[in-house]
């Protein structure tokens, strides 16, 4: 009987014990956490990031979904997701993390069909970003100014970190530069003092450019803008002292307004209303290497070059010439070696609100970038080259006299 108790008391404690043991050993619900993702818009076949703790070294048992699609894990360790953006249409995704049974979102994702985007600045002075390839536009910011002047066109000059563009004032000897911090989104209005050397009534900056080569400003004064004719200065700006310097290069007399401006090859050409007094309108050609400044005749010059832009062909331009009596435009390409002028598409009928401006030169295609038409007609993005062209409409909605002039790409 003794030994019968004893028992039942043993095997009542190794009962009670057991089940103390499992209730103090239970396993903790699994769990992870996501810290960040490298980026939150891409295009499809892009590698991304995602950062966090807890995750399987073994890509397999991680599972990551954009909305309904499955990715493709390439790399997986308990901190870091290499993850390939799937097959998506354009738009916004949701990622989620799948891990053991356990879910979370990641965050989401912007579906783009683009390389890269340019920045583009508005005669209204807004600026905005255009995809390369989707037209995508939106809205960045707006170069601010005190008096709400407007901008000269063809002064609008891009940098890495800051857009810079003169200011009108008529009938005012006042020279204003805007220099807008596209981190910030702030404008800064900077006076600027012309050199003694540079006398009359009524001076203007008509034109400026960025110049690599010297890290400066470099464009195009005039010491009275109301002149039917003018010799332009050229001049250099300090980007950080604002300093205008006077390199002495004076070019012929050329009328006025200015029409186009481009630098090229360590060259400036421009074209004018009239050059050189006749009915002609050729190009002014400064070499500022040799600091000499030189018309350029051609044997079959149009009515007017418009929107000069560079290319890889050091003996070429590209621009546009007008149809007479209307704002319809041709793009040409500019042979300096045959000294000569060519229509690349002679029947297209495109149209440009303002004629003046500056296009850009996307080095990664070699092709010359317009926005063109209007608010009734739509706006698009125009490339062209010497041998193709290519036209991306633009999800753009506009007032009236709106122009949008490409000046970078977004870095």
């Amino acid at each position: 009987m003794k030994i019968t108790t004893f028992l039942f008391y043993v095997l009542t404690c190794i009962i009670i014990m057991g089940c103390t043991s499992s209730d103090s050993d239970e396993v903790e619900a699994f769990n992870f956490s996501i810290t960040s993702i490298s980026t939150e818009e891409g295009k499809v076949g892009d590698t991304i990031t995602i950062r966090g703790t807890n995750f399987s070294p073994i890509a397999s048992e991680n599972t990551v979904t954009f909305d309904d699609v499955t990715a493709t894990i390439t790399s997986a360790t308990t901190t870091t997701l290499d993850v390939i953006v799937p097959q998506l249409s354009r738009g916004i995704s949701t990622i989620t993390l799948i891990i053991q049974g356990v879910s979370q979102t990641v965050g989401t994702f912007s579906v783009s069909i683009d390389d890269y985007k340019y920045i583009a600045v508005a005669n209204n002075r807004a600026v905005y970003s255009i995809g390369n390839l989707s037209g995508e536009t939106v809205l960045l910011g707006n170069i601010e100014h005190s008096e709400s002047r407007s901008i000269k066109t063809n002064t609008i000059s891009n940098t890495e970190t800051k857009i810079f563009v003169i200011t009108n004032y008529y009938l005012s000897d006042r020279l204003e530069l805007l220099v807008y911090d596209k981190s910030s989104g702030q404008t800064t209005e900077v006076p600027l003092e012309v050199p003694s050397t540079l006398e009359g009534p009524y001076k203007s900056i008509a034109a400026l450019v960025w110049n690599e080569q010297t890290s400066l400003l470099t464009g195009l004064l005039n010491t009275n803008e109301y002149d039917d004719e003018t010799e332009y200065h050229i001049i250099n700006i300090n980007p950080t002292t604002y300093e205008v310097i006077d390199t002495g290069i004076t070019t012929p007399l050329s009328g006025s307004p200015l029409l186009s401006f481009v630098l090229a090859n360590n060259k400036i050409y421009y074209s004018a209303v009239s050059i050189d007094s006749d009915v002609d309108r050729d190009l002014v050609e400064v070499d500022l290497a040799a600091n000499t400044a030189s018309l350029y005749y051609f044997n079959n010059y149009p009515n007017g070059i418009w929107r000069l832009s560079k290319t890889n062909n050091t003996n070429n331009l590209l621009a546009f010439r007008t149809i007479v009596g209307t704002y319809n435009v041709i793009p040409i390409s500019i042979d300096f070696a045959q000294n000569t002028l060519v229509d690349i598409t002679p029947n297209n009928g495109y149209t440009l609100v303002h004629l003046t401006g500056k296009s850009f030169y996307d080095p990664n295609t070699n092709q010359n970038l317009n926005v063109i038409g209007d608010y009734n007609i739509g706006y698009t993005l125009y490339k062209f080259n010497e041998s193709s062209e290519e036209l991306v409409n633009l999800d753009l909605s506009t007032g009236d006299y709106f122009s949008l002039y490409i000046v970078g790409i977004l870095e």
